[in-house]
């Protein structure tokens, strides 16, 4: 998902930002929810279903995408191309 189709979303969506807790607490998307990637990767039951994942620039959200896809098989989660860096254009 883009950072345009984000700010068009009018549906509930879970946003989680997997970013560590001192990134999130520095900037964040509002109603964003914090699971840093490492507890996700570990427990990704505490995922809410079709959650869209967060990071800086996307690379951290693509990879936990696809450890959550070919291990746990969660074909429900979305990536925020560009991350943060995109919704805040920094």
């Amino acid at each position: 998902m883009t950072t345009a189709e984000l700010k068009k979303q009018t549906e509930s969506l879970s946003l989680i930002d997997i970013r560590e807790a001192y990134e999130f607490d520095t900037i964040h998307i509002p109603n964003s929810t914090n699971i840093p990637m490492d507890q996700a990767a570990e427990n990704p039951t505490s995922l809410p279903t079709n959650a869209l994942l967060i990071c800086q620039s996307g690379r951290r959200a693509n990879s936990l995408q696809f450890i959550l896809k070919t291990r746990h098989n969660r074909e429900d989660l979305q990536v925020l191309e560009g991350g943060v860096n995109d919704y805040f254009q920094l």
